[in-house]
C-alpha cells in the first residue's frame, strides 16, 4: 500500500468515527430534552439517529466468519454490554432508592425467572435498548447474506426488503397482542421487529462499502449539491416523529428508509469533508461506552436535583473522556473493547486498552459502535 492510499485509510477511519460522534451527540442531546423544543429538529433527529448506527455498522459485516463465531462476536460486542451497563443503572436505583429514574420507576429486579427475564427484556439503562436490536439485525443480515452471496445482489435486495416489510408488519402486531405470551412480550421489549425492518440499512452499509461509491470524494460544489439534495430528500420523507422504541411508527415504510438513508448521506457528506474533530470523533471511536454512561449521570444528575438541561450537558460532556479512559482501560471485556467469550477462529491480538490523547490520531482503530477494529481499507 502507497503513502497515498495509507493517507486516504487513514481519512475514511477518521470520519468514520466522527460521524458517529455526530449521531451518539445528537442521541445525547436528544435524552437531555433539546430536541423536545423545536418540533422539526425532533422530526429530523428522530428518523436518522437508529439508521446511521445501522448502516455504520454494515460497513464492516464480515462473511469471514462461521455463523456461530459471527453470533459470539455479537454478543460480546453488543449483550456483553447492554448487560454491563444496565447493572450500573441498576446499582444506581438500588442505591439512592428515593430517586425518580426517568423510564423505570419502581424498576426491581428478583433472582427468579420472572425477574431476569425482565432484566434481559426491558433494559434498566433505557438507551441501550438499540444494542439487541442491532444484534437481532446483524445476525439476521449476516446469515443471509452469507447464504445468498453468490447469488446475484437484486436477490439479497429483494430478500432483505421483504423482511423489513415483515418486520414493519409485526410491528403493528406487537403494539395489540404483545401480552399474548411471554415469548412474544419478550421480542417485543427487545424490538425484533425493529431489528428485521432495520436490517435493510445493514445491507445498504454493506453494500456501500463493497462498491466504488465507498471510495468517492466529491469536490466542494458537487458535495454541496448532494448535502443539499440528501438534506431536501430527508426533510420531505420524515413526515412526524418515527419513535422506534415507542412502537410510533409515524412513517410509511418506503419513506423511513428514504428519511434514514438521506439524513446518513447528509451526515456521511459532512464527516468526510471534515475528517475529524478531536472530541466529537473520540466519543464516536466509543460511543458504546457513550451510549452506555450518559443516561447514568443524567439520571444521577436529575435524582439530585439538576434539571438544568444545560448544566447536566455541561457535566456529562466533561464526564465523557475519563469514563471512556477508565473503562476502556480496565473493564475492556465488558465494554466490547477486547472479547469477553473467545470467538473461534479469530487469532488473538493485544489490543492497546489506553485511550489515545485527544489530538492523537485514531487511524486504523475506529470501531463499530465502538466495539471493533476497522480493517484496512
Amino acid at each position: 500500500m502507497g503513502q497515498a492510499e495509507r493517507t486516504n485509510a487513514k481519512e475514511r477511519i477518521a470520519f468514520i468515527d466522527l460521524m458517529k460522534g455526530i449521531v451518539v451527540l445528537l442521541i445525547l442531546v436528544h435524552h437531555l430534552g433539546f430536541t423536545e423544543q423545536t418540533e422539526w429538529l425532533k422530526t429530523v433527529t428522530y428518523n436518522l439517529r437508529l439508521p446511521s448506527f445501522f448502516f455504520i455498522a454494515g460497513l464492516f459485516i464480515s462473511h469471514k466468519y462461521t455463523t456461530r463465531a459471527f453470533i459470539i462476536k455479537k454478543v460480546n460486542n453488543l449483550l456483553v454490554p447492554y448487560v454491563f451497563f444496565g447493572l450500573i443503572m441498576f446499582a444506581v436505583a438500588l442505591y439512592i432508592p428515593d430517586m425518580i429514574i426517568p423510564g423505570i420507576k419502581d424498576y426491581h429486579i428478583e433472582m427468579t425467572r420472572q425477574g431476569l427475564y425482565r432484566f434481559f427484556a426491558h433494559p434498566a439503562n433505557l438507551p441501550t435498548w438499540f444494542l439487541w436490536t442491532l444484534f437481532y439485525a446483524s445476525t439476521i443480515f449476516f446469515a443471509i447474506s452469507k447464504t445468498l452471496r453468490h447469488r446475484h445482489w437484486l436477490i439479497t435486495i429483494f430478500t432483505i426488503t421483504a423482511i423489513g416489510i415483515g418486520g414493519r408488519m409485526l410491528s403493528h402486531y406487537m403494539l395489540t397482542h404483545m401480552n399474548q405470551n411471554s415469548l412474544m412480550t419478550f421480542l417485543r421489549y427487545t424490538h425484533f421487529s425493529i431489528g428485521l425492518e432495520s436490517a435493510f440499512y445493514l445491507m445498504a452499509g454493506y453494500m456501500f462499502r463493497n462498491s466504488s461509491m465507498f471510495a468517492y470524494n466529491p469536490k466542494d460544489k458537487t458535495r454541496s449539491a448532494l448535502i443539499l439534495l440528501a438534506l431536501t430528500l430527508w426533510l420531505l420523507a420524515a413526515n412526524g416523529v418515527t419513535s422506534y422504541y415507542w412502537y410510533n411508527l409515524a412513517n410509511p415504510l418506503y419513506t423511513s428508509y428514504v428519511a434514514g438513508l438521506s439524513g446518513v448521506a447528509v451526515v456521511w457528506l459532512m464527516a468526510q469533508r471534515i475528517g475529524y474533530l478531536p472530541y466529537v470523533s473520540y466519543v464516536g471511536r466509543y460511543s458504546i461506552i457513550t451510549l452506555g454512561t450518559h443516561w447514568v449521570y443524567h439520571v444521577i444528575m436529575r435524582g439530585i436535583g439538576i434539571t438544568s438541561p444545560y448544566i447536566e450537558l455541561a457535566v456529562i460532556l466533561a464526564l465523557l473522556p475519563p469514563t471512556i479512559y477508565v473503562l476502556t482501560r480496565y473493564l475492556p471485556w465488558l465494554t466490547a473493547q477486547r472479547p469477553l467469550i473467545p470467538v473461534p477462529g479469530e487469532r488473538r491480538r493485544a489490543v492497546e486498552t489506553a485511550a489515545p490523547a485527544f489530538g492523537g490520531t485514531i487511524a486504523g482503530e475506529g470501531q463499530e459502535l465502538g466495539t471493533e477494529n476497522l480493517r484496512k481499507l
